[in-house]
């Protein structure tokens, strides 16, 4: 019955790997890839899986601090983004009016 549980922790393991060499598309796969295994598993798992739990829960932490850094990234990468279209939207209102002469501004 252990066996189960320690094959989650495993594919919790491989999933760690993909994210901790940024491969994330392959990481969300193995990590639906594991929420298929575990909804399949009993709700109270035997006393013998503990320490296959312990060490998913350790790893899943892990999982879940590199999910979050990533997240933060993204957002300040988008917020840099949503700036420079501003800014490139302010220069082309600029761009789009006609130039002064230098008699019309003297």
């Amino acid at each position: 019955m252990s066996q189960r549980w320690e094959a989650l922790a495993r594919l919790a393991d491989r999933e760690l790997a993909l994210l901790e060499a940024g491969d994330f598309d392959s990481a969300s796969a193995l990590g639906a890839e594991r929420a298929r295994l575990a909804a399949a598993l009993p709700a109270r798992p035997p006393a013998e899986a503990r320490a296959a739990l312990e060490h998913l829960m350790a790893t899943h932490e892990r999982i879940t601090v590199i999910l979050t850094v990533a997240r933060e990234a993204l957002a300040l990468e988008l917020g840099q983004l949503e700036r420079g279209r501003k800014a490139v939207r302010g220069y082309g209102a600029l761009a789009s009016r006609p130039l002064a002469r230098a008699r019309d501004v003297a």
